[in-house]
């Protein structure tokens, strides 16, 4: 209202009622509100992105993000909305979903999911999650605070003509077809500012706002990402696929979701 710009950290909110608000407060204001998905200006998936119409028909998409369970924050808390797919898989999320955009996919049409909770709280620490896509894609997306010592943050997409694959840690790279790619030189002093989008997605906002532009990270994407990940928790609450857009109770937060048996009780 102070005609301020603002970045949304991810993910963008606890519940679909409150993105509702965020998305009409940035229609109202310019869209000066930039959705905080710092791998979407990653040059890393940036390149990925720009080469996945190529590839023709997509047979196969998986965008995994598995780590071991933080050791700060209230990430396993109730009050924090949701676990390992509301706060870590938004990432992998928003990759998938701009991947079968680039393909030509459009948005996916259902989920199912699977969550599997830790000890001595009600959070899922581990979701495996299935889009499905009208074309008949399935795409398989991981998420988990259940990992060895060793991060896995990776993407492949395959279709008949060729294999995209990047690894994100610890260093970003990019094969096709088992060759690989350059990406662009990085200058910033720290490194993964720069790898991982940060540089870019700030640069995004300063110039979306002066230029009076939406950012595409707005906050209608950001909402659309949380709508699966509502979708998701549903689904593995209820042990059905669960149609996208998501039609369920958008006052509820994700694991209110999955232990409502989603959303009905």
């Amino acid at each position: 209202d102070a005609g301020a710009a603002v970045l949304v950290e991810k993910p963008l909110c606890r519940t679909l009622a409150e993105a509702d608000l965020i998305v009409a407060a940035a229609h109202a204001h310019q869209q000066h509100v930039l959705y905080a998905e710092n791998l979407a200006y990653a040059p890393v998936i940036n390149e990925l992105v720009g080469r996945v119409a190529a590839l023709g028909q997509l047979e196969h998409l998986e965008v995994r993000t598995i780590q071991a369970l933080p050791t700060w924050g209230d990430f396993t808390s109730d009050e924090w909305g949701g676990g390992a797919l509301f706060d870590l898989g938004v990432h992998p999320l928003a990759i998938a979903l701009l991947v079968a955009a680039a393909a030509g996919e459009g948005r996916p049409v259902a989920v199912t999911a699977q969550l599997r909770g830790g000890e001595g709280h009600n959070s899922d620490e581990h979701a495996d999650v299935t889009l499905q896509f009208a074309s008949g894609l399935h795409a398989h997306v991981v998420s988990s605070w259940q990992g060895g010592p060793t991060t896995v943050w990776d993407v492949q997409v395959a279709s008949a003509t060729g294999v995209l694959r990047a690894d994100l840690m610890p260093t970003p790279t990019l094969e096709l077809n088992g060759e690989a790619i350059a990406l662009p030189p990085i200058t910033a002093p720290v490194a993964a500012v720069e790898q991982f989008g940060y540089v870019a997605q700030l640069k995004a906002l300063v110039d979306d706002s002066a230029d009076g532009r939406t950012p595409t990270m707005s906050a209608a994407f950001g909402r659309d990402v949380l709508q699966v990940v509502c979708a998701a928790y549903s689904a593995a609450g209820s042990g059905t696929a669960v149609a996208l857009p998501f039609a369920g109770p958008r006052h509820l937060t994700p694991l209110e979701l999955w232990h409502s048996g989603g959303g009905a009780g």
